[in-house]
C-alpha cells in the first residue's frame, strides 16, 4: 500500500486511504477529478489476482476512473509478526475495465433457506 500511496503522490495532490470503509484502497482527487485505486500485492508474479465481488462492482460502477495497481515478487520475511514485505514490482491497469472473460468464480454462496 505505501508503495502505491508513494507513487500516487507524484501525480495526485490527495490520495486518501479509504480501505477500512470503502471497497478501494485509495481515492485520488484533484480539482473535481476523481480516481478509485484498488491494491492488491502478492508473492507471486502478478499474473493473477483475487478480486472481491464489491471490488468489481465498484470498478464497473466508475469506470473509466479507477485503477488497479498489482504489486508482485513480494519478498515477505515470515519469521516477524506481522510478516514485513520488501521488494516487487508495481504494475498499474489503468483504466481497470472489467471483462468478463477474465473473471474466473473461485466460490459460489449456496442459500438453504
Amino acid at each position: 500500500m505505501h508503495v502505491v500511496q508513494d507513487h500516487l503522490s507524484i501525480n495526485w495532490p490527495s490520495v486518501k486511504d479509504v480501505s477500512a470503509t470503502e471497497s478501494c484502497d485509495f481515492i485520488c482527487s484533484s480539482n473535481n477529478r476523481k480516481l478509485y485505486v484498488e491494491v492488491k500485492g502478492t508473492t507471486g508474479k502478478g499474473d493473477k489476482v483475487i478480486v472481491t465481488r464489491n471490488e468489481v462492482a465498484l470498478a464497473r460502477a466508475k469506470s473509466p476512473n479507477t485503477l488497479l495497481a498489482v504489486v508482485s515478487d513480494i519478498e515477505l520475511k515470515r519469521s516477524t509478526d506481522p510478516p514485513i514485505g520488501r521488494g516487487g514490482n508495481l504494475v498499474f491497469v489503468d483504466p481497470w475495465t472489467i471483462q468478463p472473460d477474465k473473471l474466473e468464480p473461485l466460490a459460489f454462496e449456496l442459500k438453504i433457506k
